[in-house]
């Protein structure tokens, strides 16, 4: 196997990950608001500045469960 084999994902070579791969890394992390999403009852992702904190679609709504 050699760092430069094509059939080998981007981020799976040897040495800094690429930049888009980077930025998914980096963001993954951020804080989101949690709410449950009408009708499919999953949380929502909407990315917010701190934990706890809701997006401006669901200010007011108490956090049910987890917020991320």
């Amino acid at each position: 196997m050699t760092d430069h084999d094509p059939g080998i994902p981007d981020h799976e070579h040897l040495g800094p990950l690429p930049a888009a791969w980077a930025k998914r890394v980096r963001n993954a992390f951020r804080p989101r608001c949690g709410r449950p999403r009408n009708g499919t009852d999953q949380p929502c992702r909407t990315r917010v500045l701190a934990h706890g904190e809701a997006c401006p679609w669901h200010e007011g709504i108490p956090a049910a469960w987890g917020t991320r």
